[in-house]
């Protein structure tokens, strides 16, 4: 896939907008490759999924191989991506969502 200059402002500003990245500079996520795009489409896709799961955690009492469940996911690795990317377990989370938030 080629892209011209002119779609490459269009995405870079979409995904400027659409994506806040912790520690990253979005500018530096961006040079004209394709492949790096895809890599940003994962980190939005994959806040978007952590921010699903914190909702859930929060607002019901599924069980964790349920919410593990209804994401594709097995509970053991959703379990890692959680803690690795929120810094609490899930269970963690939940019990602590007064002190979280």
């Amino acid at each position: 896939m080629v892209y011209n200059t002119a779609q490459f402002i269009v995405n870079r500003k979409v995904a400027e907008e659409a994506i806040s990245l912790n520690n990253i500079a979005v500018g530096s996520l961006f040079p004209c490759n394709p492949s790096t795009i895809l890599s940003v489409d994962l980190c939005f896709r994959l806040q978007c999924l952590l921010k699903g799961v914190k909702k859930i955690l929060i607002n019901t009492d599924r069980s964790i191989k349920q919410i593990a469940a209804d994401h594709n996911f097995t509970e053991v690795n959703l379990c890692k991506l959680f803690k690795s990317k929120v810094g609490y377990s899930m269970t963690e989370y939940r019990s602590n969502k007064d002190v979280i938030l």
